[in-house]
């Protein structure tokens, strides 16, 4: 049965390329989530993405680039996973470089942002300043600026910018690291 908010968010999202590039990455893995609108009276959040069940919620009162923040966490697992299961490559030292171990820990992303605009990680909520949540936060808003919630503070634009242009990048070496390599040779 269709899901006419889950339709409208992803159809509004989708203009975008960005969007496209993260479910294109999300279809080459097969691990698009599964999508649903949240109970009725659920506040706790616009959205969430489950791992474990590869499972996207998005909240009725959701916009595009809260649909956008929830599939690039679904990449963002995506992305662990294959980092996890890659022999040294251009993808795993930049994921490295970029993510650190884990995105689930403490990594570079938040120490980016110290350096970025330092300033601004004082202030944010440290929700905000979780790495996963940065990276999924800096890519809806450089998409969907006009979008950005007013309660979380922000970083400046060019952190957002910073983040997200990584991001992609890291989807690109992925997709690099997955395409096998030819062995042929020339007579």
């Amino acid at each position: 049965m269709a899901d006419p908010t889950v339709d409208r968010l992803l159809a509004g999202a989708s203009k975008q390329p960005e969007t496209v590039r993260i479910l294109d990455f999300l279809r080459s893995r097969n691990a698009v989530p599964n999508m649903e609108t949240s109970l009725p009276g659920d506040t706790t959040s616009y959205g969430r993405f489950t791992p474990a069940y590869n499972l996207l919620q998005i909240s009725p009162s959701s916009v595009e680039s809260d649909m956008l923040h929830e599939l690039t966490h679904a990449a963002q697992f995506a992305l662990e996973g294959q980092f996890r299961k890659s022999k040294p490559n251009q993808f795993t030292e930049a994921y490295t470089k970029l993510i650190g171990e884990s995105a689930i820990s403490a990594g570079q992303v938040d120490s980016m942002i110290n350096r970025l605009d330092p300033k601004a990680s004082k202030e944010m909520s440290k929700y905000r300043r979780q790495p996963i949540e940065n990276q999924a936060f800096a890519v809806a808003d450089s998409v969907f600026p006009e979008q950005k919630l007013p309660a979380i503070r922000q970083p400046g634009a060019h952190s957002n910018a910073t983040l997200a242009t990584e991001f992609m990048i890291l989807l690109d070496l992925a997709d690099r690291a997955n395409k096998p390599t030819s062995t042929s040779t020339k007579k």
